[in-house]
């Protein structure tokens, strides 16, 4: 879809004339499009209240609240609609995220600390920690105190995505690398005029900065990315509200979108300029370290011709006597065609005829259109199909994949009835339709009878074996049904984590009803 911004003046180059070589040419249309953009991002260094008050600044501290209304997510899908002059409508909400953000500019040193509950009622505890020396994630309750430490280096990029998200190190920082700006032109955002400037950021990361003509501040920063079901898609960080604390404009409102859809949208409600940090902010804590995934997917065997190949989305694969099912379509392109790479080694030359998707929420059909490309037909409830077809008719020019070449339709089956059973005589997969539960409004799990293996997606994830979270509504509704169902399960494959067991879910319900009396 052609962008409603429109690039209104051309880019300034000062061209050489004469007899010149085109290299000294393009030398001449760099430096000078490098040297109007840093023109711009100093107008907004000094609109923020100047290079010495922001080269002066040693952390900020934020508190933020609001909403998340992530289009992808939730109980059914919502309208997605494109929009790239303005903010645009914001869908459902789905919850209410709360941040405290803590930026050590002079030492480099961050701190992201996220307290929500999942849609579905699973608290989500997690705090994501950086020092010079290392970066890792906490997680306090929803996987139970458990820690993931990045590899060692990692922490220079991660460092440079945490620090870019605010405008008072991103500006000064490009302020300091002219080399690395070009002037782009001007347009029209949110019915202003605005400077546009695009930037490689330290770790290479290409950024495209609005700068509003008439406060020279920085409104917009835009990033092009790879969505599995919207296609190519920009992302963005929205900055409004701009609030003076101790000589610095701040923006107090911050708003992610997705393909142009609103994601999330919280405001600042405290900001604090060089704060006392404590050193305990940033303590590594004694916690089980949660192992890291392998970079391909790894295959576990759970009986004769049936395997769980675990990765970033974990899948079942039954393979019967002339073709193959699989559960869950995966979480991107890429996973999908690593795990079809897998399949295609345990059952060579057998084709993939079904694949079952539990249900609609985008992060579990992100690798749908791989299995459309090989001819599979996608099995789920209604609204599967309504994310499926999006992803399928998505335009990806910079990401093609397999299906841009062979251009297949979707072939799409509705489960029909409350269960659909796929068997050969000797394997037998049984797929149940649940809906509606607290996670979605249509849901399905799978069971596989020989092996007595549940197969479930978000109602029940499991990342630490043994440190089992607390579940949530959607956790004690799962288990209810399996109840109610007559299935025995001894273990439990979630689409996130490890393979558990119904010990495992036990305890799960067992915090979650502690947590509800106020119990440790």
């Amino acid at each position: 879809m052609r962008s409603a911004f429109r690039y209104l003046v051309p880019l300034a180059c000062g061209m050489l004339t004469g007899a010149s070589p085109a290299l000294s040419q393009t030398e001449s249309m760099s430096a000078s499009s490098a040297q109007r953009g840093h023109q711009v991002v100093a107008r907004a260094v000094a609109a923020m209240g100047g290079r010495a008050a922001l080269e002066r600044l040693g952390n900020v501290v934020r508190e933020l609240a609001g909403v998340r209304t992530d289009v992808g997510q939730g109980p059914h899908p919502v309208r997605y609609e494109r929009i790239t002059d303005r903010i645009g409508a914001i869908p459902p909400t789905i919850n209410r995220p709360h941040i405290t953000s803590v930026r050590d500019i002079r030492q480099f040193r961050a701190v992201d600390h996220l307290r929500d509950t999942i849609y579905g009622g699973q608290p989500l505890n997690v705090k994501t920690i950086l020092r010079r020396d290392t970066a890792f994630s906490v997680s306090f309750d929803y996987i139970y105190q458990s820690l993931r430490t990045f590899p060692q280096g990692a922490q220079l990029l991660i460092g440079a995505a945490m620090f870019r998200r605010y405008p008072e190190s991103l500006v000064l920082n490009a302020w300091r690398r002219p080399e690395a700006l070009r002037f782009l032109g001007t347009g029209q955002w949110e019915g202003r005029g605005h400077s546009v400037i695009g930037y490689a950021d330290s770790d290479g990361a290409q950024l495209t900065l609005f700068f509003d003509d008439a406060s020279g501040l920085l409104s917009k920063v835009e990033t092009l990315g790879e969505d599995g079901v919207l296609g190519d898609v920009t992302n963005d960080i929205v900055y409004d509200d701009y609030r003076q604390v101790a000589g610095i404009l701040f923006p107090f409102r911050y708003i992610d979108r997705v393909g142009g859809v609103v994601q999330q949208d919280v405001r600042a409600t405290s900001l604090v300029v060089d704060a006392q940090l404590a050193d305990s902010v940033f303590t590594h804590p004694n916690f089980p370290e949660r192992k890291q995934r392998p970079p391909f997917p790894t295959v576990t065997k759970l009986g004769e011709n049936v395997y769980a190949i675990l990765g970033d989305y974990n899948s079942i694969v039954a393979i019967l006597r002339d073709h193959v099912v699989v559960l869950e379509p995966g979480g991107s392109p890429r996973a999908a065609s690593a795990m079809i790479a897998k399949i295609q080694e345990l059952a060579p030359g057998m084709p993939i005829r079904y694949v079952v998707a539990t249900h609609w929420n985008y992060d579990h059909l992100g690798g749908v259109r791989s299995y459309v490309a090989e001819g599979s037909t996608i099995v789920g409830p209604p609204s599967v199909k309504t994310a499926a077809e999006l992803a399928v008719a998505s335009e990806r020019p910079l990401h093609p994949d397999t299906l841009s070449a062979l251009a297949r339709p979707l072939r799409f089956e509705a489960l029909g009835s409350k269960k659909r059973v796929f068997t050969d005589g000797t394997v037998t997969l049984e797929v149940y339709d649940i809906s509606p539960t607290p996670h979605s409004d249509e849901m399905l799990i799978a069971y596989l009878p020989n092996q007595k293996v549940l197969y479930v997606a978000d109602m029940f994830d499991l990342n630490v074996p043994g440190h089992v979270g607390t579940g949530g509504n959607d956790t004690a509704d799962l288990a209810a049904k399996v109840a109610s169902l007559g299935l025995v399960v001894e273990r439990i494959v979630p689409v996130h984590g490890q393979i558990g067991t119904m010990a495992d879910l036990q305890q799960a319900l067992s915090r979650r009803s502690r947590a509800r009396t106020g119990q440790p």
